[in-house]
Parts: structure tokens; sequence; C-alpha cells
């Protein structure tokens, strides 16, 4: 009985004291620009940034040199080939990592191929346009946009462009960063095509 009353006023001090103690959590640091502000959420290949940990002397480490190069003390970025790379930075006095980041790199296109440039349909028809991003290594995404639905109708997303009504209309071919980049964004890449599109029964009529 006397070795119970122990146990249970030992348990009782245990739960007295946990509250007062302090649990020391070292959070940590932040990779961000060197200007202070937040990393973008995309890299750019041919781009370069200056990276920081703010308040902190460090050394950064790539995990992926061919895709990313990273100057180990001053934080210089160089993207060379998307994909994901995790960036590393140890405290230079006591070599513990103080800051991770996993970084998204993309290749933005310098021209867009496309198989036609010129083309004359009728009502009702079909055509698809064939694109290419150079280099072909590019990230980007494709998006078509027509400047008259009334005469041509284009996919958004697959370039089929469809005859809706006699006349001249250009079809925009974009090449965008992402989904949510913007049209007019000025680092896309836009290629047009002219369509006309004829009234079949009008051409009979006017052989």
């Amino acid at each position: 009985m006397k070795l119970l009353k122990k146990f249970l006023l030992l348990f009782i001090m245990i739960i007295c004291i946990l509250p007062m103690v302090s649990i020391r959590v070292t959070a940590m640091s932040e990779i961000v620009l060197e200007n202070g502000t937040k990393l973008p959420d995309y890299f750019f290949v041919g781009e370069i940034y200056d990276l920081k940990v703010s308040g902190k002397t460090v050394n950064f480490r790539s995990s992926y040199p061919e895709k990313a190069k990273i100057e180990e003390e001053s934080g210089e970025l160089t993207p060379l080939k998307p994909g994901s790379v995790k960036i590393t930075a140890t405290a230079r006095s006591s070599g513990k990592v103080v800051a991770t980041k996993v970084i998204t790199i993309l290749e933005r296109a310098k021209s867009i191929s496309t198989n036609i440039s010129d083309i004359t349909i009728f009502i009702g028809d079909a055509v698809t346009i064939k694109t290419e991003l150079i280099p072909s290594t590019s990230t980007d995404i494709l998006r078509y946009k027509s400047d008259d639905n009334t005469i041509a109708t284009v996919s958004l997303t697959s370039g089929v462009i469809t005859g809706i009504g006699p006349g001249t209309t250009t079809i925009n071919v974009y090449s965008k960063a992402t989904s949510t980049t913007s049209n007019v964004d000025p680092d896309n890449v836009c290629s047009s095509i002219k369509v006309t599109v004829l009234d079949p029964e009008e051409d009979i009529d006017n052989p």
C-alpha cells in the first residue's frame, strides 16, 4: 500500500512539473531571394537567381547540379534543365542544415513551329493545327484562341479549327509557362494563322 502511495505521489509530481518544462524547438530557417522576398513558384532555364538565408552565413548545395548549379558561398543559382531540385543550406560554422527548398525549373520556348500559316476551309470543316515548341525540351504549354468565333473557332488545348461562318480571321497560338499565365505575358511566344472560311453553297453558286 505504501509503495502504491509513493507511485501515485510521483505521478502527481510529474503531472505538475511537465507544464513548467519549456520544450525548445528549433525552427528551420527559410531560403529567400537576395532582396529578402520569397522564392518564386517556378525558376526558369537561362535566368540567374541570388539566394540567401536571412541572418545566417551558410553554404548552399544542389541535389542535382546538372539541372541547377548553385555557388556554394554566394548562393547564385543557375537553372540548367527542367525538373525538380532540392537546395540545401548548411550553417558555415556548424555544418548543420538550417534550410531546404525543393524548386521547380521550367524552360520557356523560344519559338513555335506550325504546319500551316494560311488556310482556307469551308463551313463545318475541322482542321487540326500541328504545333512544335522550339527547343523541344521546353516545358511550355500551348493555348489556341480565335480572333472571331463567328468565323472560326479553335479548341483551347488541342488546336482543332472549325469553320463557322464566311469570312477571314486569325487563330493565335500561345506558348505559356503555365495554364494560369496570361496570354499577354511578355515572355510568351505567339504564332498566328490566317483562316479563311467559305460557304460551300455560295462556292457552288459562283464557280
